[in-house]
């Protein structure tokens, strides 16, 4: 995808903008939410994962910026270690894109860490609400470690599809993370033709073998899965299981909560109001 150079003219965020500029001062800037989707080579339609996900998130109203630095994706600009900014590209209403591959290792610390990529992004695009962030499982636990590591919890959200490969691929992948960055929950976007006949029933078996590796060999819980058919009209309004999986991924972590009190409500998830029981598409636990 060509990046088209852009430098964008907003106003002074505040009175102290000016000085800060003339004296070299950057204040840290608010982290975006961070969505850490795992790349998976054995899965087609991953461009149509990223593209539903971005969908589903600008119909919440929230800014998304997707940033493909998976190894199939394109270079970054040769202008993003200088002006990242200008290199991000609107794609829709509420959707940004950035090609970047290899680009988060540009910014790594002396632990090994790229969580100053993430912090670099959201002075570049201060209006983003939501980083879809997809790369490969050892490019993404590098977000996990260092000195500017993400604070959020991350929950990754592991591709597959239907094929022994993508599963075998997704499996390695979530192995990695929880003996290498301690991650031990993970969501699940299967890509399947749900049109075709059995469809929910390839999808449930998909997301059945891999919550049942992962919680026999590694420990590992299936938070939430949700499936997504490439075939599907990208016009087509979110399924009530993406919306689902969305929800539990936007969730901001658990807070303690005083007895007698009712639960803050999450703002990106209106069922999560008091008095609202939600609903969730449980994880299967066994084949």
């Amino acid at each position: 995808m060509h990046t088209q150079l852009r430098h964008r003219h907003r106003p002074p965020p505040d009175q102290a903008w000016g000085l800060r500029q003339r004296f070299g001062v950057d204040p840290a800037p608010t982290l975006p939410r961070v969505m850490a989707l795992i790349h998976n080579p054995f899965v087609v339609f991953g461009g149509v994962a990223m593209e539903r996900l971005a969908s589903a998130l600008a119909e919440r109203g929230l800014n998304t910026l997707v940033v493909d630095a998976a190894e199939t994706a394109s270079a970054p600009h040769e202008l993003a270690e200088v002006d990242l900014a200008a290199c991000i590209e609107p794609l829709a209403a509420r959707v940004w894109y950035l090609a970047a591959c290899g680009l988060p290792k540009r910014w790594l610390d002396a632990q090994g860490g790229t969580g100053g990529f993430v912090t670099a992004l959201a002075q570049a695009a201060p209006q983003i609400d939501v980083l879809l962030l997809h790369a490969s499982a050892a490019d993404l636990r590098r977000l996990y470690i260092g000195a500017m590591a993400v604070p959020a919890p991350l929950c990754p959200l592991v591709l597959a599809g239907s094929t022994a490969d993508s599963l075998t691929h997704a499996y390695g992948a979530i192995k990695l993370l929880a003996q290498r960055a301690a991650v031990f929950a993970f969501d699940l976007l299967a890509l399947v033709e749900t049109g075709t006949p059995r469809a929910d029933q390839q999808a449930q078996a998909v997301a059945q073998r891999l919550a049942d590796c992962g919680e026999r060999f590694l420990d590992l819980s299936l938070r939430s899965w949700a499936a997504v058919d490439p075939a599907s009209d990208s016009n087509d309004p979110p399924t009530p299981d993406l919306l689902e999986l969305l929800a539990a991924q936007l969730r901001p972590p658990a807070q303690p909560v005083q007895a007698g009190a009712a639960a803050p409500a999450d703002p990106a998830n209106p069922s999560s109001a008091p008095g609202h029981a939600p609903q969730r598409r449980s994880a299967p636990t066994g084949v």
